[in-house]
């Protein structure tokens, strides 16, 4: 496995570039930062291009792509990753959704949901805003349109944090019941009257400031990545950059707990197929390789001739050799028919793989690398992750950039 191995660092006004209001707006486990699509997208494709995202996440590929007039197919398994891709892919008229809000502001007055059909819940939110909250779930968990799934996205994103809906807890993973309850046993913390249209309203607000991409539009698929051939025409997307899940980091269903409830996904199910179907969570390679061979394969067969795909890779097992897990990735890409140009190396720092790794980290912290499988299928111009840095105003220099 003896692949050409780059490092890439860029700089602080890189990421700050393409940082937006709307490319914030959701709080989602392990998603990486907008400039890591962005750089591929532009070093990658022109306008106009159809751009693929088989594990979309919170939707920021998909979300770069439109804001860098690319057309999109974004995909994930998780209907919480669904629910907040299809927010970016379809962005609605604004207006529309505040009509849409003071509906359900009425309902909330006049037909509210009972609180104690969730008295688990009792303990995360006041009675009040539990209240509005299931009238909301209610009234939208079987909607579908624009406006009832950016809704939803944006309801979702505030069910807990900091100064939202919830009793105070960390925004990226919500606490478990059981942890919630041991925190309020020993602080006697109680959940507060948080007004639900009035956060909502001003989270819209505020999040859509920048980067919100209406009226341009793309497309939101919810399927398990290895049938994406069902949805999709052969040899018709340009560009593939992903971020498949990490064989070994955590259980993201559980992670979203939460959102999973509000729009009445099961998390355990989520969890079981990623773990015992996709490998993904337990740490088993054999498993894990095999579906995502799998998946390079359809990926492979989507892709026009003379293509380029990224696939970025990592792991939180600490190798010797860091880049162990993308070289073996890389092999399977091989096996498929995929050339592989370099692997780029990224190395940094994670707050939330910190909080993950907790008991394991030293007095020097923790530094995790992904590694930037650039693939090809056929023989497309030369291209390099390079090219997507070129254009960038105040950057730092290439040979800063590349080593």
């Amino acid at each position: 496995m003896d692949y050409p191995v780059k490092e890439i660092n860029y700089g602080k006004d890189v990421e700050k570039r393409y940082r937006t209001a709307f490319g914030t707006a959701y709080p989602y486990a392990a998603s990486f930062p907008p400039e890591i699509p962005a750089i591929a997208i532009k070093a990658f494709t022109k306008e106009g291009d159809v751009v693929l995202e088989p594990f979309s996440g919170r939707g920021t590929t998909a979300l770069e792509a439109l804001l860098l007039d690319r057309k999109v197919v974004a995909n994930d398994l998780s209907k919480v990753a669904f629910t907040y891709t299809h927010s970016r892919t379809n962005a609605p008229n604004l207006r529309d959704v505040f009509e849409k809000i003071r509906e359900l502001e009425t309902t909330i007055k006049e037909n509210p949901a009972d609180p104690k059909e969730w008295p688990v819940l009792a303990i995360m939110y006041h009675k009040d805003t539990l209240k509005e909250i299931l009238t909301i779930r209610r009234e939208l968990m079987y909607k579908y349109d624009a406006v009832s799934m950016f809704i939803k996205a944006m309801t979702m994103s505030i069910l807990h944090g900091k100064k939202v809906l919830s009793i105070d807890m960390p925004r990226h993973i919500p606490l478990n019941l059981t942890s919630l309850a041991r925190k309020i046993k020993r602080t006697g913390e109680l959940p507060p009257y948080r007004p639900t249209i009035e956060i909502l309203e001003k989270t819209i607000n505020d999040k859509t400031k920048s980067g919100y991409p209406y009226p341009k539009k793309g497309i939101a698929l919810n399927y398990d990545a290895r049938k994406l051939g069902e949805a999709i025409e052969k040899e018709s997307i340009d560009f593939v950059v992903t971020s498949p899940p990490y064989i070994d980091l955590m259980r993201y269903g559980e992670k979203t707990w939460i959102q999973q409830w509000f729009i009445g996904s099961s998390y355990v199910e989520y969890d079981e197929k990623t773990t015992e179907e996709i490998g993904s969570t337990s740490g088993n390679e054999e498993i894990y390789f095999k579906t995502m061979r799998e998946i390079c394969q359809v990926i492979y067969d989507l892709l026009k001739p003379d293509a380029y795909a990224v696939f970025i890779v990592g792991s939180s097992k600490k190798d010797e050799d860091i880049l162990r897990i993308p070289k073996l990735f890389a092999k399977n890409m091989e096996k498929v028919g995929f050339k592989i140009d370099a692997i780029y190396a990224r190395k940094f720092d994670s707050q939330f793989r910190r909080t993950l790794d907790k008991d394991k980290r030293d007095d020097e912290g923790i530094q995790y690398t992904d590694g930037w499988i650039v693939a090809k299928k056929g023989d497309p111009e030369k291209r390099t992750l390079e090219d997507g840095l070129i254009d960038a105003e105040d950057t730092i220099s290439l040979e800063e950039a590349i080593v």
